[in-house]
């Protein structure tokens, strides 16, 4: 749906029309009179209404409400009017920018002037006055005149952001004289946030008082591996070799059984053994004033 306009000046006063002066008497009668539902003005391109030229006589566009101001020590005919899709084209094209109304000075005999009309040109320097003439379905010939021109700028209506259109150009501009580079965009690198504050001398001592712990637990798990791999030495005997084992070996040795869950119990320590290492050798290297690591600061909240 197309979009009403702002108020635009249609006419002023002074103006001349088929050498007679528009007056503020016209210029009162047409903004009180006018009525859309008494008559509506359409808009025509050139003035012209028939069927047979270029235009095919399609209107472009309607006068919706006509008011009188007086501007700059002038009286002023003010329209506000819609514009069809002809009339946006070729506004949009440089074309049709100028304004003519079409008054009746005698509308159905009152006496009082009526704007039939409102015709939209190319010819600014036209500004001398012209009667124009067209048929009635009863073959009587109407006369009505239209004035000099007015300025149509239609940009409200049109919606163009003139300041993007700059800046596209701009844009092309240094494109082609920087020799076909587009222009570089600056990433915005935000600086990472403090999480923890950098180990202290004090926390860092703590720190190796706990390795030196967990240093200690694992010597006397290497002993216990070494004592555990000596006596496993003794059982593990060939089948060649084996005896059958006297009283005495019995209470001295141990039992499958024995043997399988010392087995497991041996894996197990293994297992934590190789994942101390892991975390003890990261921790080790951490040094004073040195953020810490994730995984240290919860290996030593762990012990």
């Amino acid at each position: 749906m197309s979009k009403q306009s702002g108020w635009k000046i249609a006419a002023t006063e002074g103006a001349t029309i088929d050498g007679r002066t528009i007056t503020k008497q016209w210029i009162e009668d047409m903004a009180e009179q006018y009525s859309m539902a008494e008559y509506g003005a359409l808009i025509w391109p050139e003035h012209s209404r028939s069927r047979w030229d270029k235009f095919e006589g399609k209107n472009w566009g309607t006068v919706d409400e006509v008011k009188s101001e007086k501007r700059a020590g002038k009286y002023r005919l003010l329209v506000k009017v819609t514009p069809n899709k002809y009339l946006l084209a070729a506004n949009a094209d440089g074309q049709k920018l100028f304004m003519s109304i079409e008054p009746d000075p005698d509308y159905c005999g009152s006496g009082r002037c009526y704007l039939m009309g409102l015709a939209v040109t190319d010819s600014p320097a036209s500004t001398g006055t012209t009667l124009l003439k067209f048929s009635k379905k009863n073959g009587e010939e109407n006369s009505h005149e239209y004035s000099q021109l007015e300025e149509l700028d239609l940009s409200d209506v049109l919606n163009v952001d003139h300041s993007l259109i700059a800046s596209a150009f701009s844009t092309i501009a240094n494109f082609f004289s920087s020799g076909g580079q587009l222009p570089t965009i600056k990433q915005q690198t935000s600086e990472p946030e403090e999480d923890e504050e950098p180990m202290n001398s004090e926390q860092f001592s703590q720190m190796m008082g706990k390795l030196e712990k967990i240093e200690e637990k694992q010597t006397e798990l290497e002993s216990k591996q070494t004592e555990f791999s000596a006596q496993v030495q003794k059982i593990s005997v060939s089948p060649e070799e084996e005896t059958e084992p006297t009283k005495n070996d019995e209470q001295e040795g141990i039992t499958p059984e024995q043997f399988n869950q010392l087995s497991g119990k041996l894996d197990t320590l293994l297992t934590k053994q190789s994942d101390m290492e892991n975390q003890f050798n990261a921790l080790k290297k951490e040094v004073p004033n040195q953020e810490p690591e994730g995984e240290g600061v919860s290996s030593a909240e762990a012990i």
